[in-house]
């Protein structure tokens, strides 16, 4: 498995001065795998690894910061940031 820290063009990166500061903050950890070109790569695209990097707790964090409302502390079990408002009661 190999990383490299800077990001190739070939994939186009467009990262955002808040971006970059959002994901050196949390370390950059790898929170997505993009198929196509078979990489794992933190939000940024700074931090690269080759294949299907397993994400870490950091990682798991990090996602669930981007795309939850709810308490991480919570778990899964308890969320329901996806659900129509009416349905929160």
């Amino acid at each position: 498995m190999s990383t490299t820290t800077t990001p190739p063009t070939r994939i186009g990166l467009t990262g955002s001065p808040e971006i970059a500061a959002w994901c050196a903050e949390r370390d950059h950890p790898i929170i997505t795998y993009n198929p196509w070109i078979d990489l794992s790569l933190c939000r940024c695209g700074r931090i690269q690894v080759d294949g299907d990097a397993p994400q870490t707790e950091a990682g798991r964090r990090a996602t669930h910061d981007l795309f939850h409302t709810c308490s991480y502390e919570d778990g899964y079990a308890h969320c329901s940031c996806y659900l129509p408002s009416f349905a929160h009661g």
